[in-house]
């Protein structure tokens, strides 16, 4: 399964060079209706000490919102924050190596998800939660502005938890938005080993968009 406004909308760049960038993605629709001008926006704003996600975090979230929604609405759970997970899952689901440079650029990647904020003018989606018996509602278009996280916090094991504990496994709290969005049953089937079969990021991000329109 995925969350379909997180294949709609770019969240990450796809060019390892500008990994860590400081200047935001920007995505704006203008629309004529009934003459007057709507203009829709999707902004993606970097954290000033990490930067934009690049290719690897990209793949990184993919890998993580498989092993989440895999154990939940893949099981008749809803999505609750926290979530706990393992690098090594993550580093099986995406064909790589479990060393410590890489489990170190997982960490990276996941810090630059978290502080990577999205404004969102009209772009994100919303389904209403449907009423018993009857059939998904919808997915209706939020015209307010809203800022948006994919992640609102991260605490890796030994770290300390809000409460004051300390972690024994990581943990991940999802943005609300991404939350609702999933347990409002705004997501859909995801082909991941035909996605992962591809090597090049913008091979894969082609896929997700075309997988939208034909599916």
């Amino acid at each position: 399964l995925a969350e379909v406004n997180v294949q709609r909308l770019p969240f990450a760049i796809l060019t390892s060079k500008k990994s860590g960038s400081k200047v935001p993605i920007e995505v704006v629709e203008l629309l004529h209706r009934g003459g007057d001008l709507e203009r829709r926006s999707w902004r993606a704003s970097p954290n000033t000490e990490f930067g934009l996600p690049g290719p690897s975090a990209y793949l990184l979230f993919r890998a993580l919102e498989r092993l989440v929604l895999g154990r939940t609405l893949g099981r008749g759970a809803p999505l609750t924050n926290p979530q706990t997970f393992e690098f090594q899952d993550l580093s099986q689901l995406l064909g790589m190596a479990e060393h410590s440079d890489n489990r170190e650029q997982m960490r990276l990647d996941l810090k630059r998800i978290k502080g990577t904020t999205y404004i969102n003018r009209g772009m994100i989606r919303k389904r209403l939660p449907a009423r018993a018996g009857a059939r998904p509602a919808r997915a209706l278009r939020s015209e307010r502005e809203e800022v948006v996280s994919l992640i609102e916090r991260i605490v890796f094991r030994h770290e300390e938890l809000p409460d004051g504990a300390v972690a024994t496994q990581n943990q991940v709290w999802f943005g609300s938005f991404y939350v609702d969005s999933v347990n409002s049953g705004y997501v859909k089937p995801f082909d991941w080993n035909l996605w992962n079969s591809f090597k090049r990021p913008a091979t894969r991000r082609l896929f997700e968009i075309l997988d939208l329109r034909l599916g």
